[in-house]
């Protein structure tokens, strides 16, 4: 056996200090995003129709489709729902919950991606094999935010 030098030994206990609460960092920092994405999982938006106010889960909703003055939320549930209000609007209040606009008819929960179809400008898929048509001027931003997605 080596004689022990208290000096290395001291820096030996420090460096593997040092790893350990990397790690631990790194650990607490993948907890925190976990747990702040279950959070806006369970989150809930408020849509408002002629004859009903109805509380839609942000996880439930594929994508929302504009028709001039209205806004109409197809949901996983398979249902559908209109109401007199722009499309804008649910852009903005949408674009923090993993909600991109990808045409000016069309909004899009990045979630229920399937795969981007190259062809005619652009098609993403999402579950269902529902296509939406992605404008010419917002294909490099999506292809963009796949790129951090996969990162």
């Amino acid at each position: 056996l080596k004689p022990l030098d208290p000096d290395e030994l001291v820096q030996s206990i420090e460096k593997a200090e040092n790893v350990i609460q990397k790690d631990f960092n790194t650990q607490l920092n993948n907890l925190k995003e976990h747990l702040s994405v279950e959070d806006k999982t369970n989150k809930k938006i408020i849509i408002k129709t002629f004859d009903n106010i109805h509380l839609v889960p942000i996880k439930e909703i594929l994508y929302c489709e504009s028709d001039n003055s209205y806004t109409s939320f197809h949901l996983t549930t398979d249902q559908k729902i209109m109401v007199s209000s722009s499309l804008k609007d649910y852009d903005e209040m949408l674009a923090d919950d993993g909600f991109f606009r990808v045409h000016k008819t069309y909004l899009i929960n990045l979630r229920y991606i399937r795969r981007f179809e190259k062809a005619e400008g652009g098609t993403v898929v999402l579950d269902g094999e529902i296509k939406i048509p992605v404008a010419s001027r917002k294909r490099e931003q999506l292809l963009e935010l796949f790129e951090r997605i996969s990162n």
